[in-house]
């Protein structure tokens, strides 16, 4: 009865710490040959073999009968450069699965209200129009006014009914960090069910962007499914460039004559890179293809392609460690890990309950004032004051 779980388990397993069968049969003591032979159903492991694996790689037991995350590749989305890996691909894919699995555990147990997301339904025509209405209707959605700064976007994910966790496993024995190459990843099956994003931490304002990108993929390509993938992250990215920075806020802020350190004011005041804010512009006819390509040569010119100036303060996500707080006081976080089928290593990488490695430093003495910043090119946003947790 338990074969077929059993060997889709141990191939999650597997896929989780990105090892093959010979690695798992290395850390095990049991044979490649008879991994092999389970992960097709041509042998049936005893409950002391299963028992075995857990032991020997540190995994509950529970996670063996724990039923995967019901996602398909119309569910799941991804951010990622096209130089990651198959294999790195499917170990960051499976560490989504498997913590927004035991995500919902956590917030169905304190009974977290389910995201009420606005969408746009198969058939629909992306438009600007379209894309700014959408914007302004997720923008409500998480309690935030139509056209100021999105001062924290995580907590508006996460009030809204989204879940929201950082991929991270420098903890783990091996030591490279997975999700290399990638940037975020997302799952929603539509009203009624459980939504979440997931992120590899970068810059600031890389995160944000890739918060509201994943957004965007969920609102508009839940539904539409068969949108050719170059042409959904163009829409997503024009969601999530709508979103940060909204429509009537750009034709305000933004002309023809806007120089670069002007988009770097509106950076720290939006908390959106000056690419994304450029490429906005260029969205709604602000400016033309001809300028933004002069923006884009002077961006380059200035090294500004991968860092650019006006640091954006990092944001953490607070739900999952609510959730985990509110559902199992003081208990044991291998206790929660045991009800949750998780690894206790990742249940506490996904709730943030001890320092994240390699973490930029939130102390407010660094904080510089960006005017005397922008005169010397490397201006840097204040830390916005964090809003409180809101408990629904």
């Amino acid at each position: 009865m338990h074969e077929a779980l059993w060997a889709e388990r141990i191939v999650a397993l597997r896929e989780l710490h990105g090892w093959t069968q010979t690695q798992l049969a290395g850390t095990t003591g049991i044979s490649q040959a008879y991994l092999s032979q389970i992960e097709r159903l041509q042998r049936t492991p005893s409950p002391e073999i299963i028992e075995q694996i857990a032991e020997s790689t540190g995994t509950p037991m529970s996670f063996f009968a724990a039923e995967a995350l019901q996602s398909s590749d119309d569910t799941l989305h991804f951010r990622k450069n096209r130089t990651a890996s198959q294999k790195l691909t499917r170990q960051f894919k499976r560490y989504f699965q498997e913590s927004a699995r035991a995500g919902e555990l956590l917030v169905d147990r304190i009974s977290y209200p389910k995201a009420a997301l606005s969408f746009l339904s198969d058939g629909a025509r992306v438009t600007p129009d379209a894309l700014t209405e959408l914007a302004g209707e997720a923008r409500r959605a998480m309690g935030l006014s139509p056209a100021d700064p999105i001062r924290n976007l995580t907590r508006g994910l996460e009030r809204s009914g989204i879940s929201v966790f950082r991929i991270d496993l420098a903890d783990l024995e091996h030591e490279r960090v997975v999700g290399s190459g990638h940037f975020g990843i997302s799952h929603w099956a539509g009203p009624g069910t459980r939504a979440a994003i997931a992120y590899v931490s970068g810059s600031g304002d890389r995160n944000r962007f890739t918060l509201a990108h994943e957004l965007g993929h969920l609102l508009l390509h839940t539904f539409r499914t068969n949108i050719p993938s170059q042409e959904a992250e163009k829409e997503a990215h024009a969601f999530a460039s709508l979103l940060l920075l909204p429509r009537e806020r750009a034709h305000d802020l933004v002309s023809p004559s806007t120089t670069l350190n002007d988009f770097a004011r509106i950076k720290a005041s939006f908390g959106i890179s000056i690419q994304a804010s450029v490429m906005n512009a260029e969205l709604l006819g602000i400016i033309d293809e001809q300028r933004k390509r002069s923006l884009f040569r002077q961006i380059s010119q200035r090294g500004w392609r991968t860092t650019e100036p006006v640091e954006v303060s990092l944001e953490e996500p607070q739900l999952l460690r609510k959730a985990r707080e509110m559902g199992w006081p003081k208990a044991p976080l291998m206790k929660v890990a045991d009800e949750v089928g998780l690894p206790a290593h990742i249940l506490r990488a996904i709730t943030l309950e001890s320092p994240p490695q390699n973490s930029p430093s939130h102390d407010p003495s660094t904080v510089v004032d960006l005017n005397r910043y922008l005169d010397r090119r490397e201006p840097v946003i204040p830390s916005p004051t964090s809003d409180r947790f809101a408990q629904h």
